[in-house]
């Protein structure tokens, strides 16, 4: 096989990997996005009781609120959400009251970030 059919190959799967995330992302963009809260909004809602539980996914907040709304949060990358939320004056025994939750994120963000650095690469050793 010459160079240049290969390289006609890689170009042809680049096309169709560029066409699928296009496809997944326009999908994804369509499916309705719960509200957002910010920290200082959610620190109210937690004080005030009306947080049901917290599902903490990587520094993405899942807020479930005791009249059935859900709302998504995020917290600051550097610190706990529990750090964060004492720093804005909710104390123990609020936390207390609210089931918290944290889930492990999923290895397609992983996976992302390698390609991310290994395809330029690839795409100059190959150029």
């Amino acid at each position: 096989m010459n160079p240049t059919q290969s390289r006609n190959g890689f170009v042809y799967l680049l096309i169709i990997v560029a066409i699928l995330a296009i496809v997944v992302y326009s999908v994804r963009g369509q499916a309705p996005r719960p509200d957002m809260m910010d920290m200082t909004a959610l620190a109210t809602e937690i004080r005030n009781g009306n947080v049901k539980q917290i599902t903490v996914t990587g520094d993405d907040l899942a807020v479930d609120l005791k009249d059935g709304k859900s709302v998504m949060a995020r917290k600051e990358p550097t610190s706990s959400l529990v750090e964060q939320l004492k720093a804005f004056g909710v104390t123990e025994t609020q936390l207390g009251n609210v089931k918290y939750t944290v889930m492990r994120p999923t290895d397609w963000g992983t996976w992302i970030n390698i390609l991310g650095f290994m395809l330029p690469a690839l795409l100059v050793a190959g150029a």
